[in-house]
């Protein structure tokens, strides 16, 4: 365990990588933890020369619980943005972009790359929109601006975001991580379940804590349209998305990369709402030239 306080929090993280090298500040997605980052992209940044960094949002994992709010409102959260107005809610995307550059703060970092994946390329959006001087270049992967028009999950695929096992018997939760997983994974580049399994031994027995999950979500549902944000980012930007994305649609990546200015696009075809290992040369060979197109 190696915890820092960051933000006002305690945060997990974990670096690999000479520290003297450029840094690389990778974002999880909604309710996965820092273990979920494949040991061969992580690798393969640090071959790279970069000084990676991952960590544990809050809420999740082993960084700062927020159990003392309770589970959220999702019917009032959801009211609350189709009405136009601010939800009650423990945290907000906004204070998961604060984590990620407080955990620069207290790690001495002056300045960094970002990369965050799903829900952590929103937060990447938010990072690079308030703090550009603290950010070398911003990386999205399988995100999207938020924005109301795009194309939405369907039911199959909300289900497996949302449900949570009836058991809490390892193998029953295993059993319903690894279906769920299959529900994102691309058809043209599927993840195999082996490794699917191996992940959700490792992420529920280090933490299993669904409840986190939801607050998660009701803030990124209450984050609302980004669109106009992302319209002010001044920071070298990569846009990263698979082309079977079931759960956030290539056109949120699209969508993304027209919006920010000067933004690169590159789409992984086949690719679903995962990190494949078959894909690991493609996503980051195109994220380490963009990270060296920028110094």
């Amino acid at each position: 365990m190696t915890q820092i306080k960051a933000n006002g929090i305690d945060i997990e993280y974990e670096t690999r990588g000479d520290a003297g090298n450029p840094a690389l500040v990778l974002v999880r997605g909604l309710g996965t933890q820092l273990v979920a980052w494949p040991d061969t992209y992580l690798d393969a940044f640090v071959a790279a020369g970069f000084h990676v960094v991952i960590f544990d949002n809050r809420d999740v994992g082993l960084s700062r619980k927020f159990g003392d709010f309770g589970p959220p409102d999702m019917d009032a959260v959801i009211a609350a943005f189709k009405e136009g107005r601010k939800p009650e809610l423990a945290y907000t995307m906004d204070d998961m972009a604060d984590d990620a550059i407080g955990l620069m703060d207290a790690l001495g970092l002056e300045e960094a790359h970002i990369c965050g994946m799903s829900m952590g390329g929103m937060i990447v959006q938010i990072a690079a929109a308030r703090y550009p001087d603290r950010l070398l270049s911003a990386t999205s992967i399988m995100s999207s601006t938020g924005a109301r028009d795009l194309p939405q999950p369907g039911s199959e695929v909300m289900l497996a975001l949302t449900s949570t096992s009836d058991s809490e018997d390892l193998e029953d939760l295993v059993a319903h991580s690894v279906a769920g997983s299959k529900v994102y994974t691309g058809e043209g580049q599927p993840t195999p379940d082996e490794v699917f399994e191996r992940l959700a031994r490792k992420v529920i027995t280090r933490c299993y804590y669904p409840e986190g999950i939801s607050r998660q979500y009701a803030a990124v549902i209450a984050g609302g349209d980004r669109s106009d944000l992302c319209r002010t980012i001044k920071v070298p930007f990569l846009v990263v998305h698979g082309t079977d994305d079931p759960l956030v649609s290539k056109e949120g990546g699209i969508d993304t990369a027209e919006k920010v200015p000067d933004a690169k696009l590159h789409l992984v075809q086949g690719m679903g709402h995962d990190l494949p290992p078959q894909c690991c040369e493609e996503i980051t060979g195109v994220t380490v030239e963009h990270l060296r197109s920028v110094g």
